[in-house]
């Protein structure tokens, strides 16, 4: 087992303590400084694809990017690399891979690496996302299946207490694999994150695209968010900020996909809007955030 993903969920933090559960009818409220502007994320080539709005939710979050400024492509299929920078960037830990691209070590480790994604992968090979074997393996241009997915994102999960329960779920396309790597697939199933299809298969083996991604992450921070631990991580859209008055601490108050909760801002929350880091003044009804 790989070190609790509690441990590294540190930088990409507010201390979200939560205050209560807002009506969904109730999320009008006045505008607070410049005036809420939504997603910048604009591309032109999503408008009728049902991941649209996970699209521009991680790009506006800066976790997804588009191959161009204005083209996301999102049936191309993404490469074992890409995936790894997904993850670290999902667990905040985006500044600490770049303090790493230029070091001698990381740049002799990681030589097989394109130069661009290296500080992540050693990120991601310190928080066990990746084990030494299968970086051993990685080739440049090598395209993720989805098993090669379930193990990355299943380290995250790895101190949850799911192991009690090895069940397999009715999928009749997982006779053929290992039984170590079948672990990997109950974990996601359970999770919601990858399911199976109707017809009752799982598809180890098919490739995964950038729109399936933006999903997959989507759901896999949903998951993060909601676990007890008083340090946490919040992706949504702003509906009320409250900088100033009585109280000691900035709340603002975020609609997930799951509901809407006032949070607590912690001086060393780091914010994020349409993918770049901002500060609180900055903020404003309607933006996404991830915080």
């Amino acid at each position: 087992m790989k070190r609790r993903v509690r441990s590294v969920i540190t930088v990409l933090v507010l201390t979200a303590m939560l205050l209560s559960l807002i009506p969904q009818v109730g999320l009008a409220a006045p505008k607070v400084g410049k005036p809420g502007k939504g997603p910048k994320v604009k591309f032109k080539d999503i408008g009728r694809n049902w991941a649209q709005s996970y699209i521009e939710q991680m790009a506006s979050a800066g976790i997804l990017q588009g191959v161009k400024e204005d083209v996301f492509a999102p049936d191309e299929s993404v490469e074992s690399v890409q995936i790894l920078v997904m993850l670290v960037r999902s667990l905040g830990l985006e500044n600490k891979a770049l303090a790493y691209q230029q070091d001698k070590a990381t740049i002799r480790d990681m030589a097989g690496i394109p130069a661009w994604a290296r500080g992540y992968v050693r990120v991601a090979l310190e928080e066990g996302l990746i084990t030494e074997k299968e970086l051993s393996n990685l080739r440049p241009g090598q395209k993720a299946t989805r098993l090669d997915v379930a193990q990355y994102i299943s380290r995250l999960f790895e101190d949850d207490e799911w192991l009690d329960d090895y069940t397999l779920p009715d999928l009749r396309d997982l006779d053929d694999l290992p039984d170590d790597l079948k672990v990997y697939i109950i974990l996601v199933a359970k999770k919601g994150i990858m399911v199976g299809t109707p017809d009752g298969r799982w598809l180890p083996h098919n490739l995964v695209n950038r729109g399936q991604m933006a999903k997959i992450i989507s759901l896999i921070l949903s998951r993060l968010a909601t676990r007890p631990e008083q340090q946490t991580y919040v992706y949504g859209e702003i509906v009320r900020v409250r900088l100033s008055g009585n109280r000691e601490t900035p709340i603002l108050t975020v609609k997930t996909q799951q509901d809407t909760h006032d949070y607590i801002v912690s001086d060393d929350c780091i914010i994020y809007v349409d993918g770049k880091q901002a500060d609180l003044e900055d903020l404003a009804v309607g933006q996404r955030v991830r915080l």
